[in-house]
């Protein structure tokens, strides 16, 4: 691979592709860029929810200014909140985003997003049968 890339990559070394990439690395590029957008929009949403001067009732605004629904944007908050940066043993991007979403609501989700690598995975995992 002509450059390691993960979610810490900063969006300015993402914007520019090597000379020598091969399609598998640009793939990867777009998905990092796809997947750490959620991330990123989440956590930004958080602080504007948090900020003494915005507030949770500025989301929606903020949602119609970036041109998501609300909804989309308040996914992506939830799923920040449930799998922070910070959070020990569980880096961000070892999985599809889908698979940290499906499985953001349990309680043991730190220990599940090692166990699964696929959507179909995660969801059996949050969603066991009765």
């Amino acid at each position: 691979m002509a450059k390691e890339i993960s979610y810490s990559t900063s969006m300015y070394e993402l914007r520019h592709l090597p000379e020598d990439a091969s399609w598998e690395e640009i793939v990867e590029y777009c998905r990092v860029v796809e997947h750490g957008s959620k991330w990123l929009l989440g956590d930004l949403a958080n602080q504007v929810a948090e900020h003494k001067d915005y507030g949770d009732g500025k989301i929606a605004e903020l949602a119609d200014a970036i041109e998501i629904s609300d909804s989309t944007l308040r996914g992506y908050m939830a799923v920040s909140r449930a799998f922070p940066p910070d959070i020990e043993n569980v880096p961000r991007g070892t999985a599809a985003w889908s698979v940290y979403r499906e499985l953001a609501a349990r309680d043991d989700r730190a220990d599940l997003i090692t166990r699964c690598s696929t959507v179909a995975q995660a969801h059996e995992l949050a969603h066991p049968p009765r």
